[in-house]
């Protein structure tokens, strides 16, 4: 007798809007060291967003040739940390995503003031998907007002620790560049899958995948 493989797999994403300084509010520091983690968004010294999302810092001055180095978690609780070149009179953002900040550590002087919040870009985690069954029935699934903007992906293998950003992802060419619910079912043979969300005002993204070997 042959075994129902069938199975489903779902994930909703719940972000936080955008908010620039909800990390660390407007600061200098005299010397190397750590900014305060004193933002709306942040508990402890700790700031937690509702889906691991990229962090931005932003100043009116230049500080491109300092270093600063983000130090956080995962949705999974994997400790991650990034470092990035700061702000020259704008805004740059880390490439991996965060749940948490715990400290944002600075090479060196800040003279002219610095603050640290949350993108509203986005990619959530990685769903393993089971490479046994390659029908897919691929759903999102918008809350009732939301404003977003998402694409779905597919990645090359499995998700490993702290290795979020060496996933090569490829864009599904359907469920791409979306502001409402949609859906489709194709063969894919990719172990992975996630949402990118390009950009986030409110409301939740509900991923479904129905997986079945025929």
């Amino acid at each position: 007798m042959e075994s129902n493989l069938q199975s489903f797999v779902s994930y909703t994403a719940a972000p936080t809007a955008l908010d620039a300084d909800g990390i660390a509010a407007a600061q200098q520091l005299a010397e190397a060291g750590n900014l305060l983690i004193n933002g709306v968004l942040a508990t402890g010294g700790i700031a937690t967003f509702g889906e691991q999302q990229r962090v931005t810092l932003y100043s009116a001055g230049n500080l491109s040739a300092l270093t600063f180095t983000v130090y956080g978690a995962t949705t999974f609780g994997d400790s991650i940390s990034e470092d990035i070149a700061g702000p020259n009179n704008g805004t740059v953002t880390t490439t991996a995503n965060f749940k948490t900040v715990s400290r944002v550590a600075v090479s060196g002087v800040v003279g002219t003031n610095v603050i640290v919040g949350n993108s509203n870009a986005l990619e959530t985690p990685w769903i393993a998907l089971n490479r046994d069954c390659p029908v897919k029935g691929i759903s999102v699934v918008l809350s009732s007002g939301a404003s977003l903007t998402y694409e779905v992906q597919y990645g090359t293998y499995p998700r490993l620790s702290n290795a979020e950003t060496s996933v090569l992802a490829k864009a599904d060419s359907t469920l791409t560049a979306k502001s409402a619910s949609d859906s489709l079912a194709i063969t894919i043979p990719w172990p992975m899958a996630r949402l990118k969300i390009t950009s986030f005002v409110s409301g939740t993204s509900t991923l479904r995948i129905l997986e079945s070997p025929a």
